[in-house]
Formats: C-alpha cells, sequence, structure tokens
C-alpha cells in the first residue's frame, strides 16, 4: 500500500538502508552519528520529512525512519521505531527479501512514499552524509553488555525488576557488569581480575580475534601492584602462562571449590568462543562447576555480544526485548531516565513489572489443586506408551525426524512431575548422537535452573518444573521449550500453531 501523508506526532530521521541493515538491526539501536543531516539537523518533523521527500534527494539507498516523538540524543531505541519508509517499492522489496540471520524484518512496518509526493518542494532542503562512517567498534561495549543482560532475562525473566531498581535508576553505570556477574561475594582480588578481564573480552571481541598469550600478559598489565604480588594470583599466574605456552598440562582444577573467577578465566583463555565452551563443558562435564562455567559464559558472552544472536532467539525475550532495547540506547546516551519516567496511566513502569512477578510468585506458591492435564483441550492422550508414565500430544506442535514433541506424566498420584519426551532412544530410533548432545547442553544453559534435560534407555527426557498449577503455566512453559527447541531444529516451527 503507497500512503501519502506523514505523522506530525512522531519525529524522523534519515540513514542508509545499508547502515540500517547491517548495525542498526543486528545491534537495535541507532545512533544520531550515523543519521544524515537536513537542513543542520538530524531529527525532523513531518513537514521537514514531506519537503525532503518532494526535494527528490530520497533515493533508493535511503530509507526515512518514523520515530516516536524525540530530541537529539546519541542514540534512539529501537523499540520507538513505528515505520521504515522507501523511496520506491524496488527499494523496499530488496530490503525485505534479503534474508536477515539477526532480525525478523517481516515484523518491521514497511511503507513507500506516494510518487505524487515528489512534485513541489515546499521549502530549499540541503542533505549532508553522517561526518563520521560507523562501524562496530562503536557498539562493543553496549553490545556485551546487552548480551549478559540477555542471558539473565532469558534464565530469570523477572529479574527485570532488580535490574531497574538496583542500579538503572541510580545510574550506577560503572557497576553494570558487576551487578550482571553477580559479584556481591568476591573478594577485592577476584573483582579486580574480573573487572580487568572483562575489559579484555571487550578489547578482543569476535571481531578483533582472540591470542591467550597476549590477553593473559594484558591482563597482568592491568592490574595493581597489590593484586600482582598477592601469593594466590602470582601462582595462578604463572601456571597459566605455562599451561598457554605448552610447558605444562592443566593442573589447575575446574570445579566450585576454589576461585570460580580465576577458574573461568582459564577455561575463557583456551576456549574464547561459546561453541568451544559448551563443546569442553560437554566433554568434561563434572570436572568443570557450574558456577566456575557460569562465570566462564559471561566472560565469553561479554565478547560476542547480543548482536549476533539469531532473531528467534531475541524473540524468547517476549516483552522484556523492549526493555533491552531501551536499556540500550540508555547505555550509549549514558542516561537511565526512561526508566524512572511513568505509564500511560500515571504509574510507575516498575510497579507494574512488580505486580506481574508478584502474580507470578503467587501462582507458583499456590495451595491451589492439582489439575488434570485429560482437562487441557491442546493435549491428547497418545498411543504411544511408556512404562510408568500417561502420555500426551501436544495439538499444534510438531517435531521434525527423529524428535518426539510428547508430554509425559508420572503415574504417581502423590508426587506428579511432567517431562517433555524429546527422543525416543526404545530400538535405537531418534537422533540422540553427535553434535545434539552438545546442542542440548546450550539449551540447558539457556532455561531457568529448574529445568533439567535426562537421558536413559529409553529417551531424552527435559524434566519441567516441579509445582505446575494451572493451564496457562503449563502453556508458558511449554511454549519456552518449543522456542528453545526451534533453535536446534527439534521442533518444525512453521509447521507448528502451538
Amino acid at each position: 500500500m503507497i500512503t501519502t501523508l506523514f505523522n506530525s506526532e512522531s519525529s524522523y530521521v534519515v540513514v542508509t538502508r545499508k547502515y540500517l541493515s547491517r548495525l542498526v538491526l543486528p545491534y537495535e539501536v541507532l545512533l544520531d552519528s550515523q543519521c544524515y543531516l537536513i537542513n543542520d539537523v538530524t531529527i525532523i518533523n513531518a513537514d521537514r520529512a514531506l519537503s525532503f521527500v518532494q526535494s527528490g534527494q530520497f533515493t533508493d539507498d535511503l530509507v526515512l525512519l518514523e520515530i516516536v516523538k524525540a530530541t537529539q540524543k546519541k542514540a534512539y531505541s529501537l523499540s520507538g521505531l513505528k515505520k521504515i519508509w522507501f523511496a520506491t517499492n524496488d527499494a523496499r522489496d530488496i530490503f525485505l527479501d534479503r534474508s536477515y540471520a539477526n532480525f525478523d524484518v517481516g515484523k518491521l512496518n514497511c511503507d513507500v512514499v506516494a510518487l505524487d509526493q515528489k512534485d513541489i518542494c515546499s521549502e530549499v532542503i540541503i542533505i549532508a552524509k553522517p561526518a563520521k562512517v560507523s562501524n562496530k567498534s562503536d557498539f562493543v561495549t553496549e553490545d556485551g553488555i546487552l548480551a549478559l543482560v540477555y542471558e539473565k532475562l532469558i534464565t530469570e525473566p523477572y529479574s527485570i525488576v532488580s535490574l531497574k531498581n538496583d542500579f538503572l535508576r541510580e545510574n550506577k553505570v560503572n557497576n553494570v557488569m558487576d551487578y550482571l556477574f553477580g559479584s556481591q561475594s568476591l573478594s577485592v582480588l577476584e573483582l579486580e581480575v574480573q573487572r580487568a578481564f572483562s575489559q579484555q573480552c571487550l578489547d578482543n571481541s569476535l571481531d578483533y580475534g582472540w591470542d591467550a598469550y597476549n590477553v593473559l600478559n594484558s591482563l597482568n598489565e592491568q592490574l595493581s601492584k597489590s593484586v600482582k604480588n598477592d601469593h594466590q594470583f602470582e601462582v595462578w599466574f604463572q601456571k597459566v602462562q605455562a599451561l598457554i605456552t605448552g610447558n605444562s598440562p592443566l593442573d589447575i582444577p575446574l570445579d566450585d571449590n576454589g576461585s570460580h573467577v580465576l577458574r573461568a578465566i582459564i577455561l575463557v583463555l583456551l576456549n574464547p568462543e561459546l561453541d568451544n565452551l559448551v563443546a569442553i563443558k560437554a566433554q568434561l562435564d563434572k570436572n568443570i562447576g557450574e558456577e566456575v562455567f557460569k562465570v566462564a559464559k559471561s566472560f565469553v558472552l561479554l565478547r560476542a555480544g547480543y548482536s549476533l544472536f539469531e532473531f528467534h532467539q531475541r524473540e524468547l525475550l517476549g516483552d522484556n526485548r523492549i526493555f533491552l532495547q531501551d536499556l540500550n540506547a540508555a547505555l550509549h546516551n549514558k542516561d537511565f531516565s526512561i526508566f524512572t519516567e511513568t505509564g500511560d496511566r500515571g504509574a510507575p513502569v516498575e510497579s507494574s513489572i512488580e505486580s506481574e512477578a508478584q502474580q507470578y510468585e503467587v501462582a507458583i506458591l499456590s495451595d491451589e489443586p492439582r489439575f488434570l492435564l485429560s482437562d487441557i483441550e491442546y493435549l491428547s492422550k497418545s498411543e504411544d506408551k511408556l512404562e510408568g508414565f500417561n502420555t500426551y500430544l501436544i495439538d499444534g506442535l510438531i517435531p521434525n525426524a527423529g524428535f518426539n514433541a510428547e508430554l509425559l506424566e508420572t503415574q504417581d498420584s502423590d508426587s506428579t512431575q511432567l517431562f517433555y519426551w524429546l527422543i525416543d532412544r526404545r530400538a535405537d530410533n531418534g537422533k540422540y548422537k553427535g553434535k545434539i548432545g552438545i546442542d542440548l547442553l546450550q539449551i540447558q544453559s539457556n532455561l531457568p535452573l529448574d529445568y533439567r534435560f535426562e537421558v536413559d534407555a529409553s529417551g531424552v527426557f527435559l524434566r519441567l518444573p516441579p509445582n505446575i498449577h494451572n493451564e496457562i503455566q503449563l502453556k508458558q512453559i511449554l511454549t519456552l521449550v518449543k522456542d528453545q527447541l526451534s533453535i536446534v531444529k527439534a521442533i518444525n516451527a512453521r509447521k507448528s500453531s502451538f
């Protein structure tokens, strides 16, 4: 549909189509420094947007972004993007026809200006390109922090309350990563080392490569004399240096009975990318402590950044994605006042979120009677039986070949436990071989702590949280499982309607 009018309640900026697809969408933030100057300003109103279009300078390589009413800032949240205007149908179609791993452009509101808008210009329009070419280095720190926030919101959806209350509202910019790493119980030595290594992960992000020896030495150079001269650190540094240079085997334990930070750094120095880290965890299993692995994963996520997450991973955030986008802009602007603004009804934004969290907790702790799976419309009894369990098909959930999509209920009425039956291994059926084991470990790290994959001779099962009290709660849980399993192609997301 071709539309002719711009919105007087919106603001507008002009950027290149290339910048939109390569940086704005992957990083989910718009930098003012990359907006074209229209008569010496980057933020224009509806009238000037119309004049720009009529001037004949709106070419196919540019897009006009309609955003919520704004004053000039360093960055604008993508949550405020209302519409993307293209000069021609061809320009819009080229944009939409491309394959974007990081962003589902099909959910963007894309439109084309009418041809009759380009006839008469009501004012002189002077357009100027951005003075500086933007690149990925403009986003590294904020992108790394977003990856940590993403991990926290995925594993603890209602931590958004504490994320706002504990550091955003107080503008504790320097303490953001400390908070996300959970640094409250660290010693002075561990905290300083963690902060210094976090900076090394940012300075040596995926786009800049990784030389473990240089990273270790740079870490050492950043530390204070008191830390470098500490006996614990001296011993650790010498052993790790010998390990990296190949002069010593890995003889430092990696379980949780020691410094989680120092041991996590060893893991990251040797396995600086998430796939490698997950693979070594699968290989060494219990020899790597859960807390050590958690800290190591945080370092690796910091290095990789949120921009590498695929669009279906981002969609797992649900409504929390708006918070992430607003946080992104706030980090660039070093201004978190948006999180103290009130909502439409005059109540603080945090209060509504806290209310949701309280309702969630009440549902979890409720003593209401256990509901019956046989009464749920989207579940139907399965002919495929497994001894000791009631088996249900999940209507609208379509597994790919080699996988199951069935819900199991233990038959012990006194202590009912639910499982998602992922792979049937009876008679050597199913796909539990090769890379799938590593993939499931990755999913395990994305799920809350009370979800757990289990394997036996009958198959691969995902143990669901205990104390599921109602149909709504079960629906939310199964939706989360579906979204995660779609990542490893266990679920046919296109055919599923669940």
